[in-house]
């Protein structure tokens, strides 16, 4: 069951989930791009109506060479200057075209106007880094997709940047690797040898893909995997907490000016702006669906920075609220438990054995139980 609010835009959602988009977009254009969901979706013949990711989409019917069928990476590899990429290279575009970070264009009455669009400009083959990524999403307020209740900013999405992440200089990358290698392994079928179309975490095919460079076994390189994505775990908790107590000092804020209370705007708009770039690096990681694997100094250094942004933002706004008289405490109270009580159509509540901890317990010396609100 599709929950209501992740096929809201319309037919536009369809861009990584049927063989048919590009085909429908050329076709019909925003009549398709902009209806209903359910209409979307009747547009395409019967027999393919539920047919997600087909053959079609990576491979050429007449020869199944490897082959792009969206237009949203056509583009965005034109934006970044990409020419006839390698069959290596392909093998890496092919994954592309849906693991990657898009933006939804919309119109002043925040109405789909177009397809999806890559936020690529300023970028380059093999450094799609989130700094340009981020410039690329503000630069255009048609790109701020929706409203954060808790602050009331406006902000972009990003969604899945896996191409990006892994193509952005990562050890695997550099060495030539692409998705296919790790996550669609070769086998034998016969007297031929295939990719393997069972797609999947190298983890969950106990490292067959891995084996083929790393000798040292399945135990080893299971601790080389969980210890990498054990410490983004740790930073990816720092970075969180960092911003949600900036979020909720916003919050504090702009009730504050909602009751006629004056606020130094420059230090305002000053952390507001701090704030953004620590939230979308943030989402970036947590967004990025390796933990961190893909690329491990990448992770890192971009949740390093979303600390740092995010606590020059609470300097900047703790000042602008004391100067105002605001008597704040030590510990701002997160109040959690208003916002993963009740999520969504099916009504989620928290439960703690979901909850991703610090693997080495330190986030309590930041965040103390009683200021989650939990």
């Amino acid at each position: 069951e599709i929950d209501p609010s992740r096929v809201k835009p319309g037919g536009v959602c369809l861009a990584c989930k049927s063989p048919m988009h590009k085909t429908l977009t050329k076709q019909k254009g925003l009549a398709y791009l902009t209806a209903n969901f359910t209409d979307a979706v009747n547009m395409i013949p019967e027999k393919l109506r539920k047919t997600g990711p087909a053959c079609i989409d990576c491979h050429n019917s007449s020869d199944m060479t490897l082959r792009t069928n969206k237009l949203h990476i056509e583009n965005g590899l034109k934006t970044i200057g990409k020419k006839n990429p390698t069959r290596q290279e392909m093998r890496l575009i092919v994954c592309g075209q849906c693991h990657n970070t898009y933006t939804v264009p919309r119109d002043a009455n925040m109405k789909v106007a177009g397809d999806v669009q890559l936020p690529w400009s300023g970028s380059r083959w093999g450094a799609i880094t989130i700094e340009n990524i981020i410039k690329d999403l503000l630069k255009d307020s048609s790109r701020l997709e929706w409203k954060q209740n808790v602050t009331g900013f406006k902000m972009p999405f990003i969604r899945h940047p896996e191409f990006e992440m892994f193509t952005n200089g990562s050890i695997h990358f550099n060495a030539g690797l692409s998705c296919a290698d790790c996550h669609m392994p070769y086998k034998r079928s016969g007297s031929y040898k295939i990719s393997s179309h069972d797609l999947a975490s190298p983890v969950k095919q106990d490292f067959t893909a891995c084996a083929q460079c790393h000798t040292e076994g399945a135990d080893w390189l299971r601790k080389q995997v969980f210890t990498t994505q054990e410490r983004t775990i740790s930073l990816l908790n720092r970075a969180g907490y960092a911003n949600a107590v900036v979020a909720k000092l916003f919050e504090i804020a702009n009730n504050h000016a909602a009751k006629g209370g004056s606020i130094d705007r420059g230090l305002y708009d000053r952390a507001k702006d701090y704030y953004m770039q620590a939230f979308l690096r943030l989402v970036f990681i947590s967004a990025e669906n390796s933990i961190g694997f893909h690329n491990s100094t990448e992770a890192g250094r971009v949740l390093g920075d979303s600390v740092a942004f995010a606590n020059r933002a609470e300097l900047l706004i703790r000042k602008a609220l004391t100067d105002s008289g605001i008597r704040l405490p030590e510990n701002v109270n997160l109040e959690l438990n208003k916002y993963l009580t009740n999520r969504g159509k099916n009504k989620l509540n928290f439960r703690r054995e979901q909850e991703f901890k610090d693997p080495y317990n330190n986030q309590r010396y930041f965040t103390t139980g009683e200021s989650k609100g939990l």
